[in-house]
């Protein structure tokens, strides 16, 4: 199971995507609305917790990753309102 933040900077969803390919029997969620460190938010513990207890994905429910809305006060970095840090 491979999880990406769909406005992660550091490590973008084709980079996921690009690792689940190589590892061959994996699963790429893409949760376009979250950043980086998605595996705390929304219901992704709750994903992760039954992946490691079922020992696979099969049959995991995604979607509540996958419509997860954007946070109203999400500026990306670099924007105009959130210059980049130093």
């Amino acid at each position: 199971l491979v999880l990406s933040g769909g406005m992660d900077p550091a490590t973008p969803p084709r980079h996921g995507a690009s690792v689940a390919e190589r590892l061959g029997n994996a699963r790429h969620v893409a949760a376009p609305h979250l950043g980086h460190g998605l595996s705390a938010q929304a219901c992704a513990p709750r994903l992760i917790t039954r992946f490691i207890r079922e020992g696979g994905f099969h049959g995991l429910d995604t979607e509540c990753l996958e419509g997860v809305p954007m946070a109203s006060v999400f500026e990306p970095p670099g924007s105009p309102a959130r210059p980049a840090a130093r």
